[in-house]
């Protein structure tokens, strides 16, 4: 990986971070995206105006597990 990365003129660090980005995008489909719309009351009153803003924190909370 360190060949790689020096190859690439990235760090280490850098290639570990975009192989993982990777993975994740690679696993994930956009059905999976879709499930968590409409899953149940939710209690928050502002979901019309903010929905992008809980959609991407719901992602990235999945791509965290």
């Amino acid at each position: 990986m360190k060949e790689r990365a020096k190859e690439e003129g990235v760090s280490l660090a850098e290639l570990i971070r975009r192989m993982a980005k990777d993975y994740l995008r690679k696993e994930a489909s956009p059905k999976d995206y879709l499930a968590i719309v409409g899953l149940g009351q939710s209690g928050k009153t502002d979901v019309s105006e903010k929905h992008d803003d809980y959609l991407a924190q719901a992602l990235s909370d999945e791509n965290l597990r």
